[in-house]
């Protein structure tokens, strides 16, 4: 018998048999991300509460030790970016990386509360100081500013203790941010040239304060050129993510205030033109500047897309 007509016969019987009673599973359990762990940590600098999510590869460490991927809004980007990057990784199209997430504790009791919490340190620990007058209306009032102490924690907190528990390759650390998080990546990026072997800005809010993470960009060419640092940058945007019609405006705003808010931030204008900026700086061996327009894709719907480009970008096949 065909395949086309087994499958016909199954569906027929199906619908003869009538309705199937729901039946509840004999046991219910959690899920969970294969291979990975989460703990909570302090931060020295600022008494600051993380929670930091860690998945190995299913393959041994090469001689040097595991790169590592420092992935910002762990708490939401984690799980996708552990599974994309395994898919990649089974295809040969990335080395096999630890994939960290950084990200802060959650309630499971009181998520509505833990959310909040979590979207107000997300504002504080990715954004740079503002400029003189200090509130930055788009913020709500939150807390701002704090980006160095953040850089701190990583560099000095997290990336020993990943040290002592793993081994890894300091040598190859890549640092991934989107939206607010990636405004982080190009404030640590240009105040730190050197930090990270790749750097990738995923949907920068480059428009933050007055765009003030562009005033540290000139030393940070300045290093390129002389030498001092050659990092892998890329920036990527969503083609939709100047198109107030591509989605709802958020709760409390209205479409012509929406109007407005898109065309004053220029996500992916502002993005093209750095990204420009950068990739014509002459650098030595090493130093690579990209820029990926994902269309048809919003600020939200790009992230998958966004993260899959930057594990091939940064972790390519060795040759």
């Amino acid at each position: 018998m065909k395949t086309s007509n087994l499958v016909a016969a199954a569906c027929a019987a199906f619908a003869l048999a009538g309705p199937v009673a729901a039946q509840a599973p004999a046991a219910v359990e959690p899920v969970q991300v294969l291979y990975a762990n989460q703990w909570d940590m302090t931060s020295k600098a600022g008494g600051l509460a993380y929670r930091i999510f860690v998945a190995e590869p299913l393959t041994p460490p090469p001689p040097g030790g595991y790169p590592v991927v420092y992935l910002l809004d762990g708490n939401g980007y984690f799980g996708t970016a552990v599974e994309i990057a395994r898919m990649l990784e089974l295809a040969g199209e990335m080395r096999p990386a630890i994939i960290v997430g950084v990200g802060y504790p959650f309630k499971l009791d009181d998520p509505t509360g833990s959310m909040r919490q979590i979207a107000a340190r997300r504002v504080f620990d990715y954004t740079p100081r503002p400029p003189a007058g200090g509130v930055v209306a788009e913020m709500g009032g939150l807390p701002v500013g704090g980006a160095d102490d953040f850089y701190r924690f990583l560099k000095e907190d997290l990336q020993p203790r990943l040290a002592g528990a793993y081994r890894i390759n300091p040598a190859e650390e890549v640092l991934v941010g989107h939206s607010l998080g990636g405004l982080f990546a190009l404030d640590t990026l240009f105040k730190h040239p050197g930090a990270y072997r790749s750097v990738v800005s995923a949907s920068p809010s480059i428009w933050w304060g007055g765009a003030v993470v562009l005033n540290n960009e000139a030393a940070f060419k300045s290093a390129v050129a002389a030498g001092r640092a050659a990092p892998r940058v890329l920036v990527t945007v969503g083609g939709l993510e100047q198109s107030a019609t591509a989605v709802a405006p958020p709760p409390g705003m209205s479409q012509a205030q929406f109007d407005d808010y898109i065309r004053r931030i220029r996500t992916i204008d502002n993005a093209r033109e750095l990204s420009g900026r950068l990739a014509a700086v002459k650098g030595a061996d090493g130093y690579k500047a990209e820029f990926v327009d994902f269309g048809g894709e919003t600020h939200v719907s790009v992230v998958s897309a966004s993260i899959a480009r930057s594990l091939r970008f940064a972790l390519p096949p060795r040759p």
